[in-house]
């Protein structure tokens, strides 16, 4: 099995202004600061590789930061996931996955913006292929939002939908807009099944 590691090193770079950002009302502008620092970390580690075909298997999907919080708005955050080829015979193109997230806000961003809070949640998804091309993806999520007071919820992000490739024929890409037309995104057509 191959191993690598892969050290990245780099900077940010200021945005400003940040027009894509939008702040909650009641909200104030964090002043800027120089010599912030942020510390990343991820890992993907295969745990089991099918022995009849390398390219099936479970892996384990660890993403994980930590920063000074200010004027960073994120002080840390975690995200854990298994994902994997469904393990049930017959069912070899199908994926299956578990991840959980926790992020933590800043003291200083939740001083600036009443009402903001640490979030977290978790989710679950079975994406069963029913053709090479059109695949079915129920997922389920539970989620404590970072914005007080709303509680937990579990929101129909994505109901079960069917996915079409598009090869650039006309029948395929009217599909793949109406699909997309359906959930209310007209703005792109479905024409991946990631």
């Amino acid at each position: 099995m191959e191993r690598r590691v892969q050290l990245q090193l780099g900077s940010f770079t200021d945005l400003s202004p940040a027009s894509f950002v939008e702040l909650p009302s009641g909200a104030s502008v964090a002043p800027k600061k120089d010599g912030t620092w942020t510390l990343l970390w991820n890992i993907e580690q295969r745990l089991l590789v099918d022995p009849d075909d390398p390219d099936r298997g479970l892996g384990l999907y660890v993403q994980t930061g930590y920063g000074d919080g200010n004027p960073n708005p994120i002080r840390w955050f975690l995200s854990v996931a298994l994902c994997g080829n469904s393990p049930v015979p017959g069912r070899e193109g199908d994926l299956l996955g578990i991840g959980v997230y926790d992020v933590g806000l800043s003291a200083e961003t939740k001083s600036l913006a009443p009402g903001l809070r640490d979030e977290r949640g978790v989710e679950l998804f079975y994406k069963a292929r029913i053709t090479p091309g059109c695949h079915l993806t129920p997922d389920l999520q539970v989620l404590h939002p970072g914005l007080a007071p709303v509680d937990t919820t579990v929101p129909l992000r994505r109901p079960p939908q069917a996915r079409f490739l598009t090869t650039g024929g006309s029948g395929w890409v009217a599909l793949a807009k109406a699909s997309a037309t359906a959930r209310g995104n007209s703005e792109r057509p479905a024409h991946s099944d990631l």
